[in-house]
């Protein structure tokens, strides 16, 4: 899970934040690569409802680490 959730925070920095327009389209696609095979494997141990139970919440903590970090980033700008 900790894989899934920085490669989950790795892409979602290459879309927003001080690395946005930075990244490349080839760096974004890898992330969702690794995020691809790292799911399978969680599925692989837990089942599939657990798994998507677990991302859920996952994406939910992700967006609000990157909502975080954008607030902060916006103050640093003033």
């Amino acid at each position: 899970m900790q894989q899934i959730a920085a490669e989950y925070e790795a892409a979602a920095r290459g879309l927003t934040g001080l690395a946005y327009g930075a990244a490349s389209h080839a760096f974004i696609t890898a992330r969702q690569e690794n995020i691809a095979m790292h799911v399978q494997e969680l599925r692989g141990q837990v089942g599939d409802q657990q798994a998507f139970a677990l991302l859920s919440d996952l994406q939910v903590s992700v967006s609000e680490t990157e909502q975080e970090h954008a607030d902060v980033e916006k103050g640093a700008g003033k």
